[in-house]
């Protein structure tokens, strides 16, 4: 008899609803996951979230409804979502539960150009907690992009014109408390993880991806592709597979 696949908790980025990724997404569950995806609570909030406590929260809950079940759990952060998706998986690994006499985990983590950091990082750190230069920051300290031309060249610069027009019309505000809440736990180093290096990556250049995929003792290796920052749209099946390889599959 076959061993059940893992479901998928698939954690969407900054700015963005999960069901942007829905191209590759939906691959996944033609090819027999289990999904469940999660859109950061600070996405889209009016009032803004303080902090990237209900992220966590949400996350967290989104895993354990799996390994409540003795599944296991195959977690997938997408950029700035890289930082809360670590700090959410904090005794959930699957060997940490087997030694507790438990059943289900996560079993690994797959970051697509991803944030990594520190214990005490946070994802405004390089810019001394200032908005990146492509931010517009509301006194109610909500974050926008700055216009649909700047969003669609640094999120969408290799995906097709129509399908990024989409994309950028779905992009949503961003609490920016989440991006000045402090790592607090390092999951990459106890979970094995895979790391998705793109190229061609205008919003995460790809020389600090690969600085964040070498932060040492980390349990990465290392999937790489040709695309920008969203590869789930430009290239979706060869995400997908990426995520399958993940989860076990000898493809």
């Amino acid at each position: 008899m076959a061993s059940q696949k893992p479901t998928i908790v698939f954690v969407s980025g900054a700015f963005h609803k999960v069901e942007s990724y829905a191209p590759t997404t939906d691959l996944l569950k033609q090819d027999g996951y289990d999904v469940i995806g999660v859109t950061l609570a600070s996405v889209d909030q009016d009032p803004p979230q303080p902090n990237w406590d209900e992220d966590i929260a949400g996350i967290r809950n989104a895993a354990l409804s799996a390994i409540k079940e003795g599944k296991d759990v195959v977690a997938v952060a997408h950029s700035f979502a890289g930082l809360p998706v670590s700090d959410a998986m904090k005794g959930l690994s699957k060997a940490e539960r087997e030694k507790a006499g438990l059943k289900g985990g996560v079993v690994r983590l797959v970051y697509i150009t991803a944030g990594v950091m520190e214990v005490g990082g946070f994802s405004q750190q390089p810019f001394n907690g200032q908005p990146h230069p492509w931010m517009r920051l509301e006194p109610d300290k909500r974050a926008y992009m700055k216009s649909p031309e700047i969003a669609q060249e640094l999120f969408y610069n290799d995906v097709d014109p129509g399908t990024a027009k989409v994309a950028v019309k779905g992009l949503k505000s961003q609490s920016y408390g989440a991006f000045l809440s402090k790592v607090t736990y390092t999951a990459w180093r106890d979970i094995p993880s895979t790391y998705l290096i793109c190229e061609n990556d205008k919003c995460l250049p790809v020389e600090l991806q690969e600085a964040m995929m070498e932060t040492p003792g980390a349990l990465f290796e290392e999937e790489r592709c040709s695309a920008g920052h969203s590869p789930f749209l430009s290239m979706p099946r060869f995400t997908a597979d990426v995520i399958r390889r993940a989860a076990g599959e000898k493809i």
